[in-house]
């Protein structure tokens, strides 16, 4: 059993605000290979790198790094990959939003 969860929380966090690898790599300015090793668990980021993923995915560096966060409970995940709460005014809008409909209904023709 590891202790570095980093490489399974990565490929997590990234899934789950649905980032391809190559969006974070461009965003953390290194090559979207370099970004793979480090899900798949080859190398190891360099410490600005791991402070940046920390802060891109809104965790704290011990979280991202030492603790499971796919067992994690969703109300202690980040709030961005936490689905909204339900309102009052959002469940009343689908209430009254209309069905669409599934096809044309055909009119039957009957012999004359």
């Amino acid at each position: 059993m590891s202790l570095i969860y980093l490489s399974q929380n990565l490929r997590f966090l990234r899934k789950a605000l649905h980032f391809s690898q190559w969006q974070v790599a461009l965003w953390l300015n290194v090559e979207r290979s370099s970004y793979t090793y480090y899900e798949l668990g080859h190398t190891m980021p360099p410490l600005p790198v791991l402070l940046k993923l920390a802060w891109f995915f809104e965790v704290s560096l011990d979280s991202l790094v030492l603790t499971d966060l796919t067992k994690t409970p969703p109300e202690y995940l980040p709030a961005c990959i936490q689905p909204p709460e339900p309102t009052a005014e959002s469940e009343q809008e689908e209430k009254d939003t209309p069905k669409p409909r599934r096809g044309r209904k055909r009119k039957k023709h009957t012999a004359s």
